[in-house]
């Protein structure tokens, strides 16, 4: 018992060190991954303007991972707001989407990140992924 304690004494500064890598460190990571997961800036361009449009958009406002601080006019606008970190991302509904739903032509929702921030970026594209996952089956079904 003696000998240990000398040895403590003696790597005080490797004991010191350990501590921190294996007790601070990780929670200083999880800290800022935990951060990245709410109120995600996000971004829209809604090109339809139809009642099944606003429902998306309001399905994401209603997320905890998403806040739409950003309504563009046109996707190139979008774009350049997700490429400048205006917000980490979002999403382009088409013009004519309901219309094309309703003529059965599957139309396509794009959703972008800026990747430069892997947690982010891939936390907002997936929380709006399930939004528009859940939109889709809910499609399915009625059609």
């Amino acid at each position: 018992m003696n000998e240990l304690k000398r040895i403590i004494k003696e790597q005080k500064k490797i004991f010191v060190s350990f501590f921190l890598i294996i007790v601070v460190v990780p929670f200083v990571f999880v800290s800022m991954w935990y951060a990245g997961m709410h109120e995600i800036s996000f971004g829209v361009y809604n090109g339809d303007t139809s009642a099944l449009s606003r429902n998306i958009v309001q399905m994401l406002e209603s997320t905890d991972a998403l806040k739409i601080t950003y309504f563009a006019e046109s996707p190139e606008e979008l774009q350049e707001a997700v490429k400048y970190k205006t917000v980490a991302a979002g999403i382009i509904i088409p013009e004519n989407f309901n219309m094309d739903i309703k003529n059965k032509l599957c139309p396509t929702i794009i959703l972008i990140a800026n990747g430069t921030d892997l947690i982010l970026g891939g936390n907002a594209l997936g929380a709006a992924a399930k939004v528009v996952g859940t939109l889709s089956a809910g499609t399915q079904i009625m059609t």
